[in-house]
């Protein structure tokens, strides 16, 4: 205004209720929960509104709980001031010390300066930057790590294990020092006490291993000192496990069942087999053996002797052998374990007899000659079994018990009118204990173990004589006494 050539300026005080700030709403991070991963860059979202237009956007944050905000963390101007965003984000990389009460702080200033803010209500979690590029080597001795990018705030590292059994539902987890701080490798040796968070005897069908970073410090929260351990995130490097080696040939002979099988993995420290005891084609009683302490291929003898059969309570003609490598871990009988290999051919410790059975003229018409003859060349067995039961039984009974290496003729007597079956069974001893006919086995006096073979006669042809007429069933001949 001009009074007499003078200019006049008039200013106006607006009251302050009467002054309208930027409107601003932290999206996120502005919930329960959030951990931030250092090194991890981070979209910090908000919504804004002014009457005079935006014009600058600012995010700071704090490291305790709210009280202070030091730290500015990222900022933006539009280049055309708008009046409002629905949603704008600001970038945030993390790189401050670890707090577990970060919280951020957004504050836009209007093109008039006038400033509105909003502030997480939550603290924020932290985790250390977790190991880059890592590498796992199993050797005979452990497990050996290695990586590269490196936490700025780590005061050591850690190997994690997640060690599966094969039998429940337990999963047994445990944490172990490896490194200290400004390194890039670490070791842990197989017989490490470690493995103790594992029960005795526990065999594992898998080890899940991992890498993390820790740092141990100390913190102000409501004004005590606490300390405490920031971890970054678990990186799962590896799953640990064992494969069976290969079952390259077995047999069985008078010292035992022969083994021999390809490379196991080169970390595993044994070799070793189970035994199943095979009766009437069913997997009886198993035992478990130790072949060799070395993964490399190889062979090995496991014998037959008294402590050996003792293990079991019954006993059969056949056996199944079965493979498997196992790396033991620590003491205590705790081990990682490959599952079965497939099972052998059968290996039968005795040979059933052959059989020729054969006519012979006899002044007795009551009397029926049978001879029985094993398979050429047989070396598994010490003799015959000889049984008898009557057609209308089920119920076989010894008649005669031979020790023979060579073909052998037995002589019966059958009443007019009966008819009766027979059967061959070969033995062979082994140890202390000797078969008896029906296929079970107990101690006898003279001190001796056999096993009995299969029956050499089939049940379809049978001697039998009925009245006064020999025959030998299913076949095309007759004879009259």
């Amino acid at each position: 205004m001009k009074i007499n050539n003078i200019t006049l300026a008039i200013y106006y005080r607006v009251p302050p209720e009467y002054v309208v700030y930027p409107e601003v709403t932290l999206l996120w991070p502005n919930v329960p929960g959030i951990v931030v991963e250092e090194g991890q860059t981070y979209p910090v979202r908000y919504s804004a509104r002014a009457e005079d237009r935006l014009d600058i956007a600012y995010a700071l944050l704090s490291l305790d709980g709210g009280t202070t905000f030091p730290e500015l963390i990222a900022s933006k101007r539009y280049l055309v001031p708008p009046d409002s965003v629905s949603e704008d984000t600001l970038e945030w990389t993390v790189t401050t010390p670890p707090s577990y009460r970060m919280r951020v702080l957004v504050k836009v200033r209007s093109v008039s300066g006038r400033i509105g803010t909003d502030t997480s209500d939550y603290d924020i979690g932290y985790k250390l930057a977790r190991p880059g590029n890592p590498q796992l080597t199993i050797t005979t001795s452990g497990l050996s790590f290695s990586w590269t990018d490196r936490s700025s705030y780590e005061t050591r590292y850690m190997m994690s294990v997640r060690a599966i059994p094969w039998s429940g539902d337990t999963v047994y987890a445990q944490g172990h020092k490896i490194a200290g701080q400004d390194t890039t490798s670490g070791f842990l040796a197989w017989d490490d006490p470690f493995w103790d968070f594992i029960p005795s005897g526990t065999a594992l069908k898998q080890i899940v291993v991992g890498l993390y970073a820790a740092r141990d410090t100390q913190i102000v929260v409501d004004g005590d000192t606490v300390d405490t351990t920031f971890f970054s995130y678990n990186v799962w490097v590896d799953t640990l496990e064992l494969t069976a080696p290969p079952l390259v040939n077995a047999s069985a002979d008078t010292a035992g069942i022969h083994i021999s099988w390809g490379a196991a993995p080169s970390w595993a420290s044994h070799v070793a087999a189970s035994v199943f005891l095979v009766e009437g084609g069913q997997r009886g009683e198993g035992r478990g053996y130790f072949l060799a302490t070395s993964p490399s291929a190889g062979s090995d003898t496991i014998g037959w002797n008294a402590s050996f059969w003792d293990n079991f309570s019954t006993l059969s003609d056949t056996v199944h052998i079965r493979l498997y490598s196992r790396r033991n871990l620590g003491t205590g009988g705790r081990a990682l374990t490959s599952s079965w290999g497939p099972d052998s051919a059968t290996l039968a410790v005795v040979d059933r007899p052959g059989h020729s059975p054969v006519w012979s003229d006899c002044n007795d018409p009551t009397r029926l000659n049978i001879r029985l003859a094993y398979y050429p060349g047989n070396l598994k067995g010490d003799g015959f079994i000889i049984q008898r039961r009557a057609l209308n039984s089920s119920t076989w009974n010894v008649v005669d018990t031979v020790y023979t290496t060579s073909n052998m003729t037995y002589q019966d007597i059958v009443n007019p009118g009966e008819a009766f079956e027979y059967r061959v069974r070969s033995f062979r001893s082994l140890g202390n204990r000797k078969a008896v006919t029906d296929g079970t086995f107990h101690n006898v006096g003279y001190g001796e173990r056999a096993l009995d073979g299969e029956i050499g006669l089939p049940s379809s042809e049978r001697f039998t004589r009925e009245g006064m007429v020999f025959a030998w069933r299913n076949r095309n001949a007759t004879r009259a006494s």
